[in-house]
């Protein structure tokens, strides 16, 4: 999830909550015959929202956004992975430093003035209800080799798909890295129509011949519990 499609598809602080937040959106990954959950938690502060996203294959996203989602700073931590690091936005420079692979990074990308979005899960949900027919540009760390991409969304329609055996009015918005390299990945999303919450997304991580598709999907919204 929130690997672009990754979460992502995927859907997520350097600075801690006060207190502890609930998870408030359950949802579950499956690729091939691995099955894990996803639990996202957040809260939102008068200055900032903290979003923390939780996969039991080990990954935790800490994120720090501004009121429109905008991340201005990030931690991602993968233990079996043997990564773990931080990043934050200054302006048009992203500074990233901690291991990734096993491997100490100190890593400073230029960026422009387009948004930076870790869990695109929760950063786009404003722009699926929009149904602008310009493309979001946004800028991505990708959490498994570190590196900062810019990214393009576009919506592709709208139409009614299965969530939890239940018909649900959804947005199609599909993303992929700008550029070239838009041939060589891309995730297809779907947002509630009505509010916006994401839904569900599939993306094939990874080029190799009969890599199994990843599908997240939501499967519960503990919301107004």
């Amino acid at each position: 999830m929130t690997r672009a499609g990754a979460l992502g598809v995927y859907f997520s602080l350097l600075v801690a909550a006060p207190t502890p937040a609930q998870v408030i959106l359950v949802y579950g990954q499956s690729a091939g015959s691995r099955v894990d959950r996803i639990d996202v938690s957040e809260e939102v502060l008068p200055d900032r929202a903290i979003q923390v996203i939780s996969v039991t294959s080990g990954e935790t996203y800490r994120i720090e956004s501004d009121d429109a989602w905008r991340v201005n700073a990030c931690e991602f931590e993968y233990p079996s992975g043997d990564t773990s690091w931080a990043a934050r936005r200054d302006r048009n420079s992203l500074r990233l430093d901690g291991i990734v692979q096993g491997r100490a990074v100190h890593r400073t990308f230029a960026i422009d003035e387009h948004p930076w979005y870790e869990s695109v899960e929760q950063s786009l949900q404003a722009y699926a209800l929009s149904g602008s027919p310009r493309p979001r540009l946004f800028w991505i760390v990708e959490p498994y080799g570190g590196n900062a991409y810019l990214m393009t969304g576009r919506i592709e329609g709208r139409e009614v798909i299965e969530v939890n055996g239940s018909p649900v009015d959804a947005v199609r918005l599909v993303v992929r890295p700008a550029g070239v390299l838009s041939f060589i990945w891309s995730s297809t999303n779907w947002f509630s129509a009505r509010d916006g919450t994401f839904l569900k997304s599939e993306s094939v991580r990874g080029v190799l011949p009969f890599t199994p598709t990843t599908v997240v999907e939501l499967q519960e919204d503990r919301r107004g519990q």
